[in-house]
């Protein structure tokens, strides 16, 4: 305890008088001597002051002597001890959790690498929106957090923060990240060179097969078909409506190509302000 007291009686027929005194700085004495008068008592407190915060770890000792200085009848003493133990120290593992674009959970580990006993809590401050603490919001000492995310739909990485605040020793806060990957959309395209006839009259086109690819169910608002003849320059010949879905194949057929030139074919998936989402490979026809 950080306080203590004592109680002085004077069990003779005559009045007394006593003292109190001890040696080491880091005790504070209430009374350090007075008179009694035969059968009375009085109470002497003693209390651990603020220079014990000046020491090291560790454990220190003092004595309070109590004497009678009128006959020295009942002179005593009592042992006080101090421990001081390391301060407490949060430690939270890993700093940054790097996941999937698809949902999931991840983890992290609390603990108290010093002394005490250290108290602390979690809170999220920016990201709640797709992640949320499921287990561990609060522990003494040791504890894993446990948290779950959803899927990343969007085309650019994201972040959330989970501060953990601990009181021990001192208070401590430390901020931790999980940062998830953008969501996944690629594009292929294959194709052939035909010829379509109608009575005498025929005609070359290429037929493009594009497949998509997007598991994370990125919002797609045009995909955009560029074509070039050997040696020029790309332009855009045909727009589609975009999608969102995961997982399909579009078919485009480009009519009125001249004989004899070949062209050179790839596809771009954009979003609603003009972003290239995503670009598939050439493919020469």
């Amino acid at each position: 305890p950080s306080t203590a007291s004592f109680t002085l009686q004077n069990t003779g027929g005559t009045p007394l008088s006593w003292t109190a005194a001890n040696t080491q700085a880091w005790v504070t004495l209430w009374a350090t001597g007075g008179t009694l008068n035969p059968g009375a008592s009085t109470t002497v407190g003693m209390s651990i002051n603020s220079v014990a915060n000046t020491y090291a770890t560790g454990s220190y000792n003092d004595t309070i002597t109590f004497t009678n200085t009128t006959n020295g009848s009942g002179n005593t003493t009592r042992p006080i001890s101090l421990t001081i133990s390391p301060p407490s120290n949060l430690s939270v593992t890993p700093a940054n959790s790097n996941v999937g674009f698809a949902a999931g959970t991840t983890t992290f580990n609390v603990s108290n690498t010093g002394g005490g006993t250290l108290s602390w809590w979690t809170s999220i401050t920016s990201g709640s929106d797709w992640l949320a603490i499921t287990s561990g919001s609060s522990g003494v000492n040791t504890g894993t957090i446990t948290t779950a995310f959803q899927a990343n739909s969007g085309a650019s990485p994201r972040q959330a923060v989970i501060q953990v605040t601990a009181y021990g020793t001192t208070t401590t806060v430390k901020n931790v990240t999980v940062t998830q990957a953008a969501g996944q959309l690629s594009l292929a395209v294959s194709g052939q060179r035909l010829v379509a006839k109608a009575w005498l009259i025929q005609r070359e086109y290429c037929k493009l097969t594009l497949t998509v690819d997007n598991p994370a169910g990125i919002a797609v608002a045009q995909f955009v078909v560029y074509r070039k003849p050997a040696d020029q320059g790309y332009q855009a010949v045909q727009v589609l409506a975009g999608s969102s879905m995961q997982s399909g194949q579009l078919i485009v057929n480009d009519t009125y190509l001249e004989k004899g030139i070949t062209y050179t074919y790839q596809v771009k998936a954009v979003d609603s302000l003009g972003g290239i989402l995503s670009t598939s490979n050439e493919i020469t026809l």
